[in-house]
């Protein structure tokens, strides 16, 4: 059978529209009860690892470091790919030893990270009221 171009696009639809059906089925026959753990494990996954306040000190830490380890903080562009395939844990981790005078490089190095970047009060100060 010899399927022309516009029974092609319909064929291709239909499949598309099957699948999201059986999708939707799914979870209707759940109860949506996996659908709600999806939902609760991203949002714990965002609040416990992701917005950690020890992985946001090291993330300071750290894009501080890289720029004074890459030359201005950019990575080689892809005229020198060459270049960027050769960073890897090894040559940044040697970087940041190359630059002990640095202050976010050694508190890398010897995981000993800044303790508080920035802070808010659980209530907002009538100053901060009247910014808004």
């Amino acid at each position: 059978m010899i399927l022309k171009s516009w029974e092609l696009g319909r064929k291709k639809q239909d499949t598309t529209y099957d699948n999201s059906i059986r999708y939707f089925k799914f979870f209707d026959s759940m109860h949506g009860c996996y659908a709600e753990s999806v939902v609760i494990a991203r949002y714990q996954m965002f609040t416990q690892v992701y917005f950690h306040k020890i992985r946001r000190a090291f993330d300071y830490h750290l894009k501080n470091a890289m720029i004074k380890a890459l030359d201005g903080g950019k990575l080689p562009g892809i005229e020198a790919i060459d270049s960027f395939l050769r960073l890897d844990d090894y040559v940044m981790w040697n970087q940041l030893q190359y630059h002990q005078d640095d202050r976010d490089s050694m508190s890398i190095i010897n995981r000993n990270h800044i303790r508080e970047i920035y802070s808010t009060t659980e209530a907002p100060s009538q100053e901060d009221e009247s910014e808004l």
